[in-house]
Parts: structure tokens; C-alpha cells; sequence
């Protein structure tokens, strides 16, 4: 009987694991870029966004940090929207897709995207050696079609420009949970 009870909290506990996936953001466009921008305001790159999380008191030179809310159409088959970092600094407004949220399906009707993104935190830390804090946003992907999973994104400026600088050497993506 207690060998029926281990077996079953390891199974229990790798099907955990697998469900808590930790690794770095990188949407589509591969790991650390420049964010798109910089924009004037945040309605002159998104009018349609509406505003979702956001960072109370950024640490400066970020005067706003935010997320975009999607609103997907629930009556739809294709109803998937994409989530926004949305950074601001003295130069203006940068972006950068940092997941999606919706569901959409194949041109054939098999399910292509069902998922939920949110955000777990937006924090500042000091995880790069010099310059300014970084901003570190976790989302979490919880789909119905694969395993769930977290992202960390770590968002910096240079010479004013914001970055995100993910994936970083040496740093394991979990201890920035």
C-alpha cells in the first residue's frame, strides 16, 4: 500500500512540473530586440487597446509601465487578440507582443488556439548588472490544448531605448518568479 502511495505523488508531482513550465519569453520574434517605438502616446500605435495590468510607481526612467487587456469576440471561432508590454520613457511609448489570448482555429476547423495569457506580476529588479532596474513581467499561458507554462520577460533601457533582454546568461528564469 505504501508503494501505491508513492508512485501516485510522483506521477502527481511530474504532472505538476510539466503543468508549472518556466521559461523565458520570447513571442514571436525571437529572444532579446529592441521594442518597437518609440511612439508619441500609447493610443498613436493601439487605438483599439484597451488597458489592462499596469505598474503602479515605476522606478525611473520608466514614467509608465502596462499591459494591454484583450477582448476577444466570445461568439466567434476566430477570436484571439495579442497581449502588449507597453514601456514609457523620455523618448516615448515602445511595444512588444508578449503572447496571445483567444481562441482561433485551422482554415479545416481544427482548433489552432485556446488559450488564456495573464499576468502573474510586474515587478522591478535589479537582475543586470548597472544601468537603470529592469522591469520583469510573468505571464502564464494556460491552455486546452498543451501544457501550461510560465514566461519571465526582462525589459531594460539603453541610451534610452527600451530593450527586453531575455533570454540572460546564467540566470535561471525561475528565480525571478
Amino acid at each position: 500500500m505504501l508503494r501505491l502511495v508513492i508512485a501516485v505523488a510522483a506521477v502527481a508531482v511530474a504532472g505538476d512540473a510539466r503543468a508549472e513550465d518556466v521559461r523565458w519569453g520570447v513571442g514571436y520574434t525571437g529572444a532579446a530586440k529592441e521594442l518597437t517605438g518609440p511612439q508619441p502616446t500609447f493610443n498613436a500605435y493601439c487605438k483599439r487597446c484597451k488597458i489592462g495590468d499596469r505598474m503602479a510607481k515605476p522606478p525611473k526612467p520608466y514614467l509608465g509601465v502596462q499591459v494591454t487587456k484583450p477582448e476577444p469576440d466570445e461568439h466567434s471561432a476566430r477570436s484571439y487578440e495579442p497581449v502588449l508590454i507597453a514601456i514609457h520613457v523620455k523618448r516615448g511609448w515602445y511595444f512588444r507582443i508578449i503572447g496571445e489570448h483567444g481562441q482561433d482555429v485551422w482554415p479545416h476547423g481544427e482548433p489552432r488556439i485556446d488559450q488564456t495569457l495573464t499576468i502573474e506580476s510586474i515587478t522591478q529588479r535589479d537582475v543586470i548588472a548597472g544601468g537603470p532596474p529592469e522591469i520583469v513581467v510573468v505571464t502564464k499561458t494556460t491552455s486546452k490544448l498543451a501544457p501550461s507554462y510560465r514566461e519571465v520577460w526582462v525589459f531594460t533601457v539603453v541610451h534610452g531605448v527600451v530593450w527586453s533582454s531575455n533570454p540572460i546568461a546564467d540566470v535561471d528564469p525561475k528565480s525571478l518568479l
